[in-house]
């Protein structure tokens, strides 16, 4: 079972870390477009066989942040009790902070998606930090599929471009 959390509730959970799988998220997302009406950024966690074009109603377990006027940043922590959860993300660019009124159709608001296929990994803690530069155009109609090579764990390492996998092609923390 997948749950999203705040990473400051998640304290309890830390202890058992040992059985879990702990993912931290933290998006970095655009400013407010200029002269728009305010956009809200509502983050959404499924797993599969959930299929990105289907309606996640109900998946967005926190309210939308608010564009600022330059870009922020929103965490999560998601805890798992399997390493081979795929995690899929929306990221949906909504008019209303709980993405519900009618102009906020999903299949028309402007979104990122993104298939993390190997972020878990059990007794580890690892982390994944996208940056969205900009409010999309549009819908998006293909994840980002992000390898597992490019979710952080089990080092230390210096920039957000580090690779984290050796090169056999097994991650570090594998």
């Amino acid at each position: 079972m997948l749950r999203a959390a705040l990473a400051l509730a998640l304290t309890a959970t830390l202890g058992s870390c040992a059985r879990n799988a702990v993912l931290e998220v933290e998006i970095t997302l655009p400013p407010q477009p200029a002269g728009e009406a305010q956009r809200y950024a509502v983050i959404q966690f499924a797993t599969e066989p959930q299929e990105f074009e289907a309606d996640w109603a109900g998946n967005g377990e926190f309210e939308g942040v608010a564009l600022a006027e330059a870009p922020s940043r929103t965490r999560f922590s998601i805890v798992t009790e399997t390493d081979t959860t795929v995690v899929l993300v929306k990221v949906l660019f909504c008019r209303n902070p709980t993405c519900d009124v009618l102009e906020d159709d999903p299949r028309l608001t402007p979104s990122a998606w993104y298939r993390l296929e190997r972020s878990f990994y059990i007794g580890a803690r690892t982390r994944w930090s996208p940056e969205i530069t900009e409010v999309p155009a549009g819908p998006d109609t293909a994840a980002e599929r992000v390898d597992k090579c490019a979710i952080e764990g089990c080092i230390r390492a210096g920039s957000a471009d580090s690779n984290f996998c050796r090169l056999s092609g097994e991650h570090f923390c594998e």
